[in-house]
């Protein structure tokens, strides 16, 4: 009897249990259709429209929260007797309905995200008055193929209207100090855009993917240009980049025309220190560039798979020559390195497949692992003898190579640094007990010449004790550069699983501590 007493009281707490269960389950379906049915039933109605009241030292406003129109849609001046003054963030719950927008002068803000995904509009009139177009106002408006931005605007935030593939016509007089990170980017359909004079910044990627632009004019008095400002436009032919550019430090204007396969012309200006990385690279139409006179520095991937680049005066000042700095340049036949440059970097010139006449200054120290691998029309090389470090596979993949002079009596020379081939003739030109002679099995050079203190070949002193002419590729380089793509930002949606996981949470708890009563009770 108590046995039976027992799992009777059991079955009834189960059975309570799931009755809590099913009222939570319903209760959770009610405020969740209600919540959609009306989402801004916290918010005044008038007139299509749902609004906030605030207030500023001139009396209290209205905000619009919410529309319920569709088609062509005129912001009023008031609501209820209240000026409108902004659209929030929070706008529209049919958006998708929207075909045309007048924005009176009386609204001095649109808010963060404020018509973002509006797919269906296409025409946008601003009049005069407002200030400020808030982070991602007009952003993914895909269809969207006009609009102005007056004189009275004094910001616009970022990525205001990036993605609006469609945007063609764009007036564009705004009193902005800035053009800031990713406002026009993506857009696909704009051709051109004339900068307001009062411009003095423009931030990174702000034009990144504006595929069908093919000139643009800079102002004077820009000052700066941030990262990937034009990557991949890629039908830009021409840019002037005016003198009063300046670039404060090192990691400045990362990317700034990389993967413009267009661009065949660019003036770059007279101040410039130093070449940023991946300034160039993809730009595969590129045939030659001017370099300024004063630049010390080609970072890494300047002019990467700049395919057509055929030929370049590398400056006298420059010291530092990047890693991957001319990587895949297949159209380069000849490079002249001067005597200030100090270091090659690690594959510079990797994959430069016509690349056969190269000159190194007297002033290198270091030429990095893989810098000249696969120019397979490099026949031979002089190692000046400032020269301390040759990195491992150097020239492997040179297929053409027969000779390498070595001026340098110290050499650190790395594994696989001169490629041999089955039956090909490698000759080195060293001294004698130098770190090139000492290293010579080790190369597998098949061939070597001594020379004699005037640098020249002592042709009586000839050695054929090399390696087996056997040489193992260490692998493709498969570096690769990474661009400051900001993903959007989506606010999270409240989902109707929150509420049963809450539920079922609940159940779980209920029957364990009726569970343990009971246990406790029958013990």
């Amino acid at each position: 009897m108590m046995r039976k007493g027992f799992l009777s009281q059991i079955l009834r707490a189960l059975l309570w249990s799931l009755f809590f269960f099913i009222v939570l389950l319903l209760s959770e379906t009610v405020f969740v259709k209600e919540v959609h049915a009306n989402p801004y039933s916290w918010s005044k109605y008038s007139s299509g429209f749902y609004y906030d009241i605030s207030g500023d030292d001139n009396g209290e406003y209205a905000e619009i929260v919410g529309c319920a129109l569709s088609g062509n849609v005129v912001i009023p001046t008031t609501l209820d007797g209240y000026r409108v003054k902004r659209i929030k963030s929070i706008f529209i719950d049919n958006k998708s309905k929207i075909t045309d927008l007048t924005i009176p002068s009386n609204v001095e803000t649109i808010g963060q995200g404020a018509f973002h995904g509006c797919t269906t509009l296409q025409n946008v009139k601003i009049e005069e008055g407002l200030k400020t177009i808030e982070q991602e106002a007009f952003q993914s408006c895909t269809n969207l193929v006009s609009i102005n931005i007056p004189s009275s605007v004094t910001f616009i935030s970022l990525y205001a209207f990036g993605s609006c593939e469609n945007l063609k016509n764009l007036e564009f007089n705004a009193n902005i100090t800035s053009i800031n990170a990713g406002t026009f980017w993506n857009c696909h359909s704009l051709e051109s855009i004339t900068i307001p004079s009062t411009v003095t910044k423009i931030e990174q990627n702000a034009f990144a993917s504006c595929t069908s632009f093919k000139s643009i004019e800079l102002q004077s008095n820009i000052t700066e240009l941030g990262d990937g400002v034009f990557w991949r436009c890629a039908n830009l032919e021409s840019v002037i980049l005016p003198d009063s550019i300046s670039l404060p430090y090192d990691s400045s204007c990362v990317s700034l025309f990389s993967e413009c396969t267009s661009l065949v012309d660019v003036t770059l200006p007279a101040g410039m220190t130093f070449l940023p990385r991946g300034f160039f690279s993809g730009c595969t139409s590129l045939e030659r560039v001017n370099l300024p006179s004063g630049i010390t520095k080609i970072k890494d991937n300047a002019f990467k798979g700049c395919t057509s680049l055929a030929g370049i005066d590398i400056p006298s000042g420059v010291t530092q020559i990047g890693d991957s700095a001319f990587y895949g340049c297949t159209a380069l036949t000849e490079i002249s390195v001067p005597l200030a440059t100090k270091t090659i970097g690690d594959n510079c010139f990797y994959g430069c497949s016509n690349l056969s006449n190269v000159i190194l200054g007297d002033g290198i120290t270091d030429i990095g692992e893989n810098a000249f691998m696969h120019c397979r029309s490099l026949e031979s090389i002089t190692i000046p003898e400032s020269t301390k470090v040759l990195g491992k596979g150097c020239f492997l993949g040179c297929n053409s190579f027969t000779s390498i002079v070595f001026l340098s009596r110290i050499v650190e020379i790395g594994n696989n640094a001169v490629p041999a081939r089955s039956g090909a003739i490698i000759t080195t030109y060293c001294y004698h007990n130098s770190t090139a002679d000492l290293t010579y099995s080790n190369n597998s050079f098949r061939q070597k010449i001594y020379l004699d203190e005037n640098n020249e070949n002592n042709e009586s002193n000839v050695s054929t004790e090399g390696g087996s002419g056997s040489m193992t590729n260490s692998g493709n380089n498969t570096e690769s550069n990474n661009y400051n793509n900001q993903e959007n930002r989506i606010l999270p949606n409240t989902d109707s699983k929150d509420y049963r996981c809450i539920a079922v949470l609940v159940l779980l708890i209920s029957m364990v501590c009726n569970t343990i009563t009971l246990t406790r009770k029958h013990s």
